[in-house]
């Protein structure tokens, strides 16, 4: 979704402010803005394939594993919450 199409709704923010801390949300969309920053960066320059399979691989899984625990993080609020 493109911001200039379509702006975030109103209940779109309070999902995701119901299942992050302010905290994780800023780190969140600090995360997706360098990805963004950095495909655009890679692509416009051609550098693309430069970067070893090796290195995505990392990269994505020490991604992967900071977004899993803010995610275990939320599920395990929004479960107490509830309890």
């Amino acid at each position: 979704m493109r911001l200039a199409q379509q702006p975030i709704s109103d209940a779109l923010y309070a999902q995701v402010h119901a299942a992050f801390t302010v905290e994780e949300t800023r780190f969140l969309t600090a995360a997706i803005g360098a990805i963004n920053a950095w495909n655009r960066s890679l692509a416009r320059f051609g550098l693309a394939a430069a970067v070893t399979s090796t290195a995505r691989r990392q990269k994505r899984t020490a991604l992967t594993s900071r977004l899993g625990n803010v995610k275990m993080a939320a599920e395990y609020r929004y479960n107490q919450s509830r309890n």
